[in-house]
Formats: structure tokens, sequence, C-alpha cells
């Protein structure tokens, strides 16, 4: 009666193996938006003017001239922080 425990061990260990996958995709993005006045993204030219940077887990998705309202950037209700 060993095949008993041993389905339970397979069982198991298949199950803790698809825990951290789940766990990963069931985490929300985080997202921000960040109106800056001026933002410096090339060195050596001169900064860009009004820009709204985008940002989902910790990195720019995207940079758009002026200020974007989170709606029109398609990430509504995502928190601004306001940097003019």
């Amino acid at each position: 009666m060993r095949i008993v425990p041993a389905s339970i061990a397979a069982a198991v260990l298949s199950m803790a193996a698809v825990s951290p996958v789940l766990a990963q995709t069931a985490a929300p993005a985080k997202i921000s938006v960040i109106h800056a006045g001026a933002l410096l993204d090339k060195p050596g030219q001169a900064p860009r003017g009004a820009s709204t940077i985008v940002v989902r887990n910790g990195k720019i998705e995207s940079v758009r001239d002026g200020f974007v309202t989170p709606e029109a950037a398609g990430v509504a209700g995502a928190p601004v922080l306001d940097l003019r």
C-alpha cells in the first residue's frame, strides 16, 4: 500500500509548484501616473517640457507630452503624483 502515500506526496508537490505561479498572476498591477513639469529623458539634450509618465509595476510604461489624465492614459483610477 505504498502507492497511496506516493500519490498523496505527488499531489502535494504538484500543488506547491503551481501555487507560486498562481500567486504571481493573481496580484494586481501597481500603476501610477506622474505629472512632471520637466523631464530629463536623454542625456546631453534639453529637458522635455510638461510630461506624463505611466509607471506599471515599477517600470516606465509610457511617456506622453503634456499633462494627461489617468483616464486618457488608459489607466483610470491610478493615483497621480503631481511634480509640476
